[in-house]
């Protein structure tokens, strides 16, 4: 996918916005300002334009401001990488995921691919209080949008025992890697899954 803004100046853009709505105004003038952009070219044109404008308005409307950061790494990596390979489609249906995902749920999806990379360790799970369910809650939609699965065994089942039986998928791997998921502390992944459930795994 080829677009006429270089990464660098993304990263400058969002470096000297003071605000998000400024990062949103610059980020716009900068793709339309381009020499290579046109109103006349094709609707593949039209479809990245859709990407970008879907963009920044989440960074518009989040909330979440550890969230906020990780978004903008995804636009820098996607709608700005001209060596990106995703088409616009498959990017504005990514960017409804991550709009309706929470800032934990960020920490989990990366929670699992540490798991899987045996990277860290998580204890055995208990959903008996409110915490717990919704830990439970957030998981299964992750597994809903195919970005975690948990084979057919029914959610109950596996996740009142342990998280052995969940695993990052394909589609979360890389959904992970877009939204630079590697660079979230591990603290925030701890919080995430309650206290003392995580432990970091030395390998030699």
């Amino acid at each position: 996918m080829e677009l006429p803004v270089e990464v660098g100046e993304v990263k400058s853009i969002f470096s000297m916005a003071k605000s998000t709505v400024e990062v949103i105004r610059n980020l716009l003038s900068l793709f339309k300002g381009s020499e290579n952009y046109s109103d006349d070219e094709n609707d593949e044109r039209g479809d990245r334009e859709d990407c970008i404008r879907e963009a920044i308005l989440i960074l518009h409307k989040e909330t979440q401001a550890k969230k906020i950061s990780h978004v903008e790494k995804f636009v820098e990596n996607t709608l700005l990488n001209p060596e990106c390979e995703l088409n616009p489609s498959t990017i504005f249906a990514l960017l409804k995921d991550i709009e309706q995902m929470t800032w934990r749920q960020f920490c989990l999806l990366e929670g699992f691919r540490r798991k899987d990379s045996n990277k860290i360790e998580i204890s055995r799970y208990s959903n008996s209080d409110i915490n717990g369910i919704s830990i439970e809650t957030e998981i299964k939609k992750l597994i809903d949008l195919n970005y975690l699965h948990g084979g057919s065994t029914e959610i109950h089942s596996y996740m009142s025992t342990s998280f052995e039986n969940i695993y990052i998928s394909t589609p979360g791997q890389e959904i992970s890697s877009l939204l630079d998921l590697q660079s979230v502390e591990i603290t925030e992944i701890g919080k995430a899954f309650g206290k003392g459930r995580i432990k970091e795994t030395v390998t030699y």
